[in-house]
């Protein structure tokens, strides 16, 4: 029965069970978009974040580098270096082209970074002479290569979506194989009974 008390004929109007709710309580309509649209914003800043404190982490090891006028080059592992500047050039791309956005930034950092130990480690070995079993041919190659399918999968990205979205995926595998690296230096560590590495 529409009809009002006092017994006029003209109806209420229908109204949804949210609206009466928004209009008897302001504070419920006031709570939900703000805590709704704030949270990705805190999530992707606190992403950035992390990962900028994982791609600076090897400054550590670039200040031990100067410190010892080069002989610490020995200790540094140029797939770890490698591994982490073909990351981020991956995730760059697939950001980029994509695209999403929220990937752009902290990669942006770590493929500057990396590209910064690497030259500082290769100025070593060529401007000062600084020799290192793993900073040889080996590991000149291995930059080399890294250099090249950087360029070529980015622009293979730029391509279309769907050619991002498989760089993409082949950087997940990169990543795995980043997270992994230092394994490799833990089992020199405990053949050698030695923590210097």
């Amino acid at each position: 029965d529409t009809t009002p008390p006092g017994g006029h004929c003209a109806p209420y109007p229908p109204v949804s069970l949210r609206a009466r709710l928004a209009h008897m309580t302001p504070s419920f309509r006031a709570l939900e978009p703000a805590s709704v649209l704030a949270e990705p914003a805190y999530v992707e800043n606190a992403a950035v974040l992390c990962s900028a404190f994982f791609f600076l982490s090897p400054c550590v090891q670039m200040v031990q580098l100067f410190s010892s006028r080069g002989a610490a080059l020995a200790t540094i592992n140029p797939l770890t270096l490698l591994l982490l500047f073909f990351n981020c050039s991956l995730w760059m791309s697939w950001g980029v082209f994509l695209p999403m956005p929220p990937a752009v930034p902290g990669n942006l950092l770590g493929l500057v970074a990396g590209a910064i130990y690497l030259l500082l480690c290769w100025g070593w070995v060529i401007c000062k002479g600084v020799r290192a079993p793993a900073w040889g041919a080996r590991g000149a190659f291995g930059t080399v290569t890294i250099l090249a399918l950087s360029g070529i999968l980015a622009a293979y990205a730029s391509l279309s979506k769907e050619y991002a979205e498989h760089v993409g995926l082949f950087a997940m595998f990169v990543s795995v194989a980043l997270f992994a690296a230092p394994l490799s230096e833990l089992a020199k560590v405990l053949e050698e009974k030695c923590s210097e590495r």
